[in-house]
């Protein structure tokens, strides 16, 4: 009974009149249509995941360097502490051993405050502000080794009140301008990250445009196919025709 009322139902369809022909060439236009859109969708997904990936690899490089720039201006700090301590703990030392080990420490904490100083400001373009502070370095490295080798040759007094009338005064404007260096690093950080920001927003504009593309090109693709298959109208309405 099913199999009858489905006969009957579809016999009109088969048996009427097309009022449309659908020629190979329109057939192959429309084939040739959806292979592009399905290509330029391909290229704007592509696209998009390269946009998105760029954005956060960016956004990641762009953090761990604020990070590390902030790590290695506090590690400035605490080499700065550590080489003026040592400077006094040569002063301190009883024997040669603990002499030499005092004094090792101090030139290593000074060389590798240096080489913070020149990597910093490589990084974040604070030369003119790392100057004052490689002078200011330079200074208390000569008195430094000057109270040292005093204290090396005997002359302990000597070595004690140069600690305390010029190597001390000059750590405290040594200290002085590691803050302020600290601060212009601080806002130098700022000024990148505002800048990062705000490429980050524009390249978030594109990749939005990336994301509604295809939705428009399927729109405009559906329309051109539609315009190929359904609006060529039949030159002879009696009868199916296949045009080559």
């Amino acid at each position: 009974m099913l199999s009858t009322l489905k006969g009957k139902l579809s016999s009109p369809l088969l048996a009427a009149k097309s009022n449309h022909t659908v020629s190979r060439f329109s057939l192959l236009l429309a084939l040739a249509l959806a292979a592009a859109i399905a290509f330029l969708a391909g290229g704007f997904a592509l696209a998009q995941w390269r946009v998105s990936e760029n954005l956060m690899r960016s956004q990641q490089l762009r953090t761990t360097e604020i990070v590390q720039r902030v790590g290695d201006a506090a590690n400035m700090a605490t080499l700065q502490t550590n080489a003026h301590r040592s400077t006094l703990n040569v002063l301190l030392s009883r024997d040669s051993s603990e002499f030499e080990e005092a004094d090792s420490q101090r030139r290593a904490n000074l060389a590798s405050y240096a080489a913070l100083t020149n990597k910093i400001s490589d990084e974040a373009d604070l030369h003119g502000a790392a100057d004052g502070l490689r002078q200011m370095t330079a200074e208390y490295a000569k008195i430094s080794n000057y109270i040292v080798e005093s204290f090396r040759q005997g002359r302990t007094t000597e070595a004690l009140d140069l600690r305390i009338a010029r190597l001390r005064p000059l750590y405290d404007s040594w200290q002085s301008a590691q803050e302020d260096f600290s601060k212009k690093l601080a806002g130098e950080n700022r000024r990148q990250q505002e800048i990062h920001t705000e490429a980050a927003r524009v390249t978030k504009t594109w990749l939005a445009g990336l994301l509604l593309a295809p939705l428009a090109l399927v729109a405009v693709g559906t329309l051109a196919i539609t315009a190929t298959l359904g609006f060529q109208r039949m030159g002879n309405r009696a009868e199916d025709t296949w045009t080559s």
